[in-house]
C-alpha cells in the first residue's frame, strides 16, 4: 500500500509547483531499515557470524556423510573390513545378499526377456521355411505334371534329376524335334 504525503497550496499549484514532497511507502522502509544498520552494526554482525557458523556446521556434516558413504563402499567392495566388529559384518553380509538377489533377479528378467525374444524370431522363421517348403512342394508337382505331360506325348525322360532352372542340351533337343 502506497501512501503519499503531498504539501501544496493554491499559490503553489498556481506557480507550477506542486507536489513538492512525494514517497512511497517502501522508500520510507528502506530509509528505516539502512538507519537501523547504521544505528546498530552490531545486530548485522551478529547475523552474519550466525550464518557463517550455520553453514560451517552444514558443511562439516557433509563431510562427515561422505566419510561414512566412502567407508560404506569400502566396506561393500571387501576393503577395510578389519575394523568392522561381528555384528557389522553380519550387517554388511546381509546388505549384499539382498544386493545379490536384486542383481540375480534383473538377470534372470533379462535372460527371459531374451529367451521370448528368441523364441519369436525362431516362430518366423519357421513360418518363412513354411512358406519356402510350401514354394518347393508346388515347384515338385509343377515338374511331376510334366513329366507326365511328356510321358503323354511319348517322350521318355533319363531317370537323372535335373535342377527345375537347368535343362541339360539333349532333353531340350528331344523337345525341339517333337
Amino acid at each position: 500500500m502506497d501512501s503519499y504525503l503531498c504539501f501544496s497550496s493554491a499559490a503553489d499549484e498556481n506557480h507550477g509547483y506542486g507536489n513538492l514532497l512525494s514517497r512511497s511507502e517502501s522508500t520510507v522502509r528502506g530509509t528505516i531499515e539502512r538507519y537501523k544498520k547504521l544505528c546498530h552494526p552490531s545486530r548485522t554482525a551478529s547475523a552474519s557470524a550466525t550464518n557463517t557458523q550455520y553453514y560451517q556446521q552444514e558443511a562439516e556434516k557433509l563431510r562427515g556423510q561422505i566419510r561414512e558413504i566412502e567407508n560404506s563402499n569400502r566396506h561393500i567392495l571387501g576393503e577395510a573390513i578389519g575394523s568392522l566388529s561381528f555384528k557389522e559384518l553380519k550387517n554388511l553380509e546381509g546388505r549384499l545378499e539382498k544386493a545379490m538377489r536384486r542383481v540375480r533377479s534383473k538377470k534372470c528378467e533379462m535372460i527371459l526377456t531374451e529367451i521370448e525374444y528368441m523364441q519369436k524370431r525362431i516362430a518366423e522363421e519357421a513360418e518363412r521355411m513354411a512358406v519356402v517348403q510350401q514354394q518347393q512342394l508346388a515347384a515338385a508337382n509343377l515338374m511331376t505334371n510334366e513329366v507326365e505331360q511328356l510321358y503323354e506325348y511319348g517322350l521318355s525322360v533319363p531317370a537323372v534329376s535335373y535342377d527345375r532352372n537347368y535343362l541339360p542340351m539333349n532333353l531340350a533337343d528331344q523337345n525341339a524335334l517333337a
